[in-house]
């Protein structure tokens, strides 16, 4: 982070391993009160300004996107901060890097369309040059510099690693911690990757740590949940392979490798339960085994009880000047020790979110807090919240598990956050606060009379609910047992487990169809126009013709999608083994496209070196054009030809996960760096 002021700040935030297998640590209802509880005032400015102190700033790079592309991303999920030499403040986010003028309160954005190479940023970097160095969800690096973002390949990288933090050293290094990769090193002309074989304890690193003479601390971690080594290929995990558990530290040529030394356990390496600071020499840690923050000069270990209020893991650590140490608690805000007193900062007391990913700290002190819903900045008791404004980098939430749309356009997305509605100009969002039993909302619909329908999932109950324009009702339908999808007016599909019967839900009705052994993994349902009931699951298709099931696709297939063309025809996305050709058949490696003519299945196409797509991942535009996700953009199929897209014509992310088609043409895609709306007709 800012390496020109006297503190140092830590890596961007520590997956809990907790969380990412599915437990959420329980959140404090602490709400102690901090005296001179400060005033809030908001800041959401769209252009920023010219220096009128004649400092140099960098022209946003032009806009790349081809004709007939948007993208609508969310830069206000910050995932690190940091000040720059000359005061201004860089957000990296999910939705791409914002450079903030604190003083006038103004902003200045950069996404794909300006060259970046991901919108999903996980880690940010100011250099004593004026560069600035970026690093992605899946391990690329790049650095604004003249005006310009320029992407450097480094051989062991590979896709989806990630970089988890950015650190200049005192001999202006710029050194990068990976998921995967260890530790990297840039001395301005080589690159060097420091592997188990060098001596650093894990490939997997989550952050750096820099003391007062220079040594270099890394959080090395033992993934639970993964499969590395040192060379990037996957593998086995462990101690067995040569990750230990400790701390590692490096001095400029040899390294050292900590662990009872700084009081720690090996499971906190394998769980995610600690964190490193830095304060002049000395190094701060905490472990959420121990409940204790540790102080270590070098000599010996000074320790700290952590209050019981504050048991979520710590995941970043801070000291500033004036001999105050900050500790970001996982989503319970921030706390302040200053030698003696805990001070709480949350969303009680000025936070825009519990949810904190960093902290940077400008040289007068102007402490900015970096969370999920946007920047909140403590100058002395005053805070002040910045968030982009502009419609295309304020979507709410970049979690979208469903897409709808209504007669009049508009869009409803069924997120994380809740459901969000885009009328073109303005976001807006139902939550808890506005009659949802969660947040978290898996399926959306609207019927043909405009109430909108949604399903969540609350302690693992399915719970189905309409929005009418003016308040949210619940319908109580009895035990759903596995919900399936929605259909239309608000009528869904479910399956139950115990009789092996799918059923329609429409109004207070059920309608049960025969009961089907075959159907295990139901994932989605097409009706077509001569009422066949053809329902998709990963190993198979099941068919009911109106009297019986039966399995109309029989070929030794995994099968991935289906989808039903304009002109009525079921059509299957599968990992093709056996080629369909007449009464001969051939292996073929790639994902291949079949379509159904009442009594066989016809070969159409396949995709090049694409063997796996997911369940919204294939659809058809209204003019016929088959339209496909993949991991490296979107592809599409017309007139016997395939089509490449990617970031460089206009997707938000090259990483696709799903595709909505609607009636007027539109094409909404859902990638990992934003939503994008294609309209050819543009």
């Amino acid at each position: 982070m800012n390496q020109h002021i006297k503190y140092f700040s830590i890596f961007t935030i520590i997956v809990f391993s907790a969380v990412a297998c599915g437990v959420e640590p329980p959140i404090s209802d602490s709400t102690k009160p901090v005296e001179n509880t400060p005033t809030q005032d908001t800041i959401a400015v769209d252009s920023f300004p010219t220096d009128e102190q004649g400092v140099a700033t960098q022209a946003l790079p032009s806009a790349r996107f081809s004709k007939g592309w948007s993208s609508f991303t969310n830069a206000n999920e910050i995932t690190d901060i940091a000040f720059d030499q000359n005061g201004y403040l860089w957000a990296a986010s999910v939705g791409g890097v914002t450079r903030w003028n604190l003083n006038e309160g103004s902003y200045e954005r950069y996404t794909v369309a300006n060259g970046l190479p991901s919108n999903n940023i996980t880690a940010i970097q100011p250099a004593t040059d004026g560069s600035v160095w970026i690093g992605t969800q899946y391990g690329e690096i790049a650095r604004l510099e003249m005006q310009e973002w320029q992407t450097h390949e480094i051989p062991e990288l590979s896709r989806r690693m990630e970089i988890t933090d950015i650190h200049q050293d005192k001999s202006g290094n710029i050194w990068f911690s990976t998921y995967g990769a260890g530790a990297i090193k840039y001395d301005g002309q080589q690159w060097k990757v420091y592997l188990l074989e060098d001596g650093i304890a894990s490939v997997a690193v989550s952050g750096i740590v820099e003391d007062n003479d220079g040594n270099l601390w890394f959080e090395t971690r033992v993934p639970c949940c993964d499969s590395l080594d040192s060379k990037n290929v996957h593998a086995p995990y462990g101690e067995e392979y040569g990750i230990k558990a400790g701390v590692s530290k490096f001095d400029g040529e040899t390294w050292e490798i900590y662990l009872d030394e700084l009081g720690l356990f090996p499971d906190d390496f394998t769980y995610n339960l600690y964190s490193l600071g830095s304060s002049g020499n000395d190094i701060w840690i905490s472990s959420s085994l121990s409940q204790e923050l540790i102080f270590y000069n070098g000599n010996e270990l000074i320790r700290y009880p952590f209050s019981s209020s504050f048991y979520n893991p710590v995941l970043n650590i801070l000291s500033d000047n004036n001999d105050n140490t900050w500790f970001v608690i996982y989503k319970q805000g921030v706390v302040k020790f200053d030698g003696n007193d805990w001070i709480e900062f949350n969303e009680q007391n000025g936070l825009l979110s519990n949810d904190v990913s960093s902290i940077a700290i400008r040289a007068d002190d102007n402490v900015c807090f970096g969370t999920k819903q946007g920047i909140s900045c403590l100058d002395g008791n005053a805070w002040t919240d910045l968030r982009t404004t502009d419609v295309e980098s304020s979507m709410p939430s970049m979690h979208i598990n469903d897409f709808a749309q209504d007669s009049d356009g508009v869009i409803w997305l069924a997120t994380t956050s809740g459901v969000v509605r885009f009328d073109g100009q303005e976001w807006k969002v139902f939550s808890k606060d506005d009659g949802l039993p969660v947040n978290d909302v898996r399926n959306i619909s609207v019927a043909s009379d405009g109430s909108v329908w949604i399903r969540v999932l609350q302690d693992m109950d399915d719970i189905i609910l309409s929005y009418d324009g003016e308040k949210w009702e619940i319908h109580d339908y009895g035990d759903i047992v596995w919900f399936i999808d929605f259909a239309q007016d608000g009528a869904f599909w479910a399956w139950n487990y115990d009789d092996e019967t799918l059923s329609l839900y429409n109004g207070q009705q059920r309608k049960t169809y025969p009961s089907n052994p075959e159907i295990s993994f139901p994932e989605k349902i097409i009706v077509t126009s001569d009422s066949q009931i053809w329902v998709f699951q990963p190993y198979e298709v099941v068919r009911f013709d109106g009297k019986t099931w039966d399995l109309p696709y029989l070929y030794n297939s995994w099968i991935t999608g289906m989808a039903l063309s304009p002109n009525g025809k079921i059509w299957l996305a599968s990992e093709i083994r056996e080629q369909i050709d007449g009464q001969s058949s051939q292996t073929v490696g790639s994902l291949g496209f079949q379509s159904y003519n009442g009594t066989n299945w016809d070969l159409i196409t396949a995709l090049p070196d694409k063997s796996w797509i997911l369940r919204e991942s294939i659809v058809f535009s209204p003019d016929g054009t088959l339209w496909v996700c993949a991991d490296d953009g979107v592809y599409n199929y017309f007139n016997d030809e395939w089509n490449h897209y990617t970031i460089q014509d206009g997707l938000s992310g090259n990483s696709a996960t799903a595709i909505y088609s609607t009636t007027n043409g539109e094409l909404w895609f859902v990638t990992e760096g934003g939503l994008t709306l294609y309209n050819g007709s543009n």
